[in-house]
């Protein structure tokens, strides 16, 4: 189950999965695998709808342990 992110920031305006993936410049598939893994949180503005917080993304990426997301997924 994906983590919910908080921000103040209209959601629309959040980048969807591949926008995401552009900003990490990864492919869209990996950004998936790691919100349904729970490794990134996403903001869901509609029932098939979601949305990245690419703050929160980095941060949780950052934070998290390298073993388990590739490595040139992990902000510098």
């Amino acid at each position: 189950m994906a983590v919910m992110a908080t921000r103040t920031e209209p959601a629309e305006r959040l980048p969807d999965a591949e926008g995401m993936a552009q900003i990490l410049g990864v492919g869209r598939g990996t950004v998936d695998m790691l919100r349904k893994a729970g490794r990134i949180p996403c903001v869901w503005i509609g029932p098939k709808t979601i949305r990245f917080d690419p703050e929160a993304v980095v941060a949780a990426l950052s934070a998290g342990s390298t073993a388990e997301v590739p490595a040139w997924v992990v902000a510098s």
